[in-house]
């Protein structure tokens, strides 16, 4: 009788819980300073949201999107001092996704990459004449898979 070895099986590498790269802010060394719930133009036409600070927690930000404030965020961020947040990390691992960032002071839309966020740190003006300070972006939240992944994933698909 011929005896079977065991033949190891390769782990596959876990599928990431998010499709967004909030590790980019930890790249950055970005931390946030204020989060509150804003809704604003072009992405959210009504302004649905309560204006709310909230705590630096992932499970607060899913909490306060599914009360039906519109998903609009506001992020003031700052960079760190040595000491990184832990609720990049909390984001990933809820699985909360970003449909739209974009810097407040320019209206730009911006990748999740630190060489396209670090720049918007920086004072500068764009959507008016006046130069604010930088380091405020606008987030929409959602727990749905991002638009943009989902055409590049069905391209890829393709062949």
């Amino acid at each position: 009788m011929p005896t079977e070895t065991a033949t190891p099986v390769a782990k596959t590498p876990a599928k990431p819980k998010s499709y967004t790269n909030w590790k980019a802010f930890e790249q950055a060394k970005l931390v946030p300073v204020i989060i509150s719930c804003e809704g604003y133009k072009p992405v959210h036409g009504a302004d649905m949201s309560c204006h709310s600070k909230l705590l630096f927690k992932g499970e607060a930000l899913r909490r306060h999107f599914e009360g039906d404030h519109g998903g609009g965020f506001r992020f003031h961020l700052k960079t760190s001092d040595g000491k990184q947040s832990q609720l990049w990390q909390e984001l990933a691992d809820i699985g909360l996704e970003a449909h739209d960032f974009r810097c407040d002071n320019c209206d730009k839309q911006l990748r999740f990459h630190p060489s396209a966020i670090i720049p918007h740190m920086k004072a500068h003006g764009g959507k008016t004449r006046r130069v604010y300070p930088g380091g405020v972006f606008n987030l929409t939240l959602s727990m749905a898979k991002p638009e943009s992944a989902l055409l590049d994933e069905d391209e890829s698909n393709e062949d």
